[in-house]
């Protein structure tokens, strides 16, 4: 799928995105918060923020966020829902061609930064931080594998995902992105952390939370009505709720002086 498809894709799913997606867990905010050094008033920006998942928090905390969002109805909901903090920013942008005057103390994407060029996207980045900015990569990766609901799906899946990874993309790209980063010479060290937590899904937000996903909703019509028919049988049979077991990473560096 090339890069304007999937942005058709989640953005013709915004208001189901807004409201399945789940946040971020207190913990890697924290530590985001700590390793940046960041404080009410300084710039921050975000890049592919949805509909503010992520960024509500940071706005709670009192940073200014500029979110580019390349999707026009995630950046109109994420408008919306930022109304209480005039100091938001949201831009309608393919962030590779974005040209703005400013640069920032710290860069932030949540969820989202594996689907750019590892190299385009981490050049931008050197480019719009200030000296010795900082910036955080945050993905939530699933670690629901071994869980009875999850097996269980896995027939559901073979049959209309056969090529779905059991790990999930993010999994990959946390390391793949660790790796890179890494690599570099001008971005210090990274530092990783992460924190484990669940979240119990009823039927209704478990379906809604599937159908966000990329690889769900471009199947063909009666292949998606038929996929989802069978995941909530399975739902109904465990009673009505699944526990879905997360582990969110984050991954931190510095830019370095020239």
């Amino acid at each position: 799928m090339g890069p304007d498809r999937l942005t058709q894709v989640f953005d013709d799913q915004a208001l189901a995105y807004d409201r399945f997606r789940p946040a971020y867990p207190t913990a890697i905010l924290d530590s985001f918060m700590e390793l940046t050094g960041l404080k009410a008033g300084d710039s921050l920006l975000e890049f592919g923020c949805g509909t503010g998942q992520l960024t509500l928090d940071l706005l709670k905390r009192g940073v200014n966020v500029l979110a580019i969002e390349k999707g026009a109805k995630l950046a109109e909901v994420a408008q919306k829902n930022f109304e209480d903090y005039p100091s938001a920013r949201v831009v309608t942008a393919k962030f590779e061609d974005w040209q703005p005057e400013e640069k920032f103390d710290s860069f932030v994407a949540a969820q989202a930064f594996h689907w750019v060029d590892k190299q385009v996207g981490l050049d931008k980045v050197f480019e719009l931080l200030k000296e010795t900015g900082t910036m955080g990569l945050i993905w939530n990766v699933d670690i629901s594998q071994e869980t009875e609901f999850w097996k269980k799906t896995q027939p559901v899946y073979n049959t209309f995902l056969p090529s779905s990874s059991p790990k999930g993309r993010e999994k990959h790209a946390v390391d793949e992105f660790e790796d890179y980063v890494s690599s570099r010479e001008d971005f210090g060290p990274v530092q990783r952390v992460a924190h484990k937590w669940e979240k119990t899904f009823d039927k209704e937000s478990f379906l809604g939370l599937l159908s966000t996903f990329s690889n769900h909703m471009v199947l063909a019509p009666d292949h998606r009505k038929a996929f989802f028919e069978r995941i909530g049988t399975l739902i109904d049979a465990q009673g009505g709720q699944v526990e879905r077991y997360y582990k969110t990473v984050l991954l931190f560096s510095r830019k370095l002086l020239a």
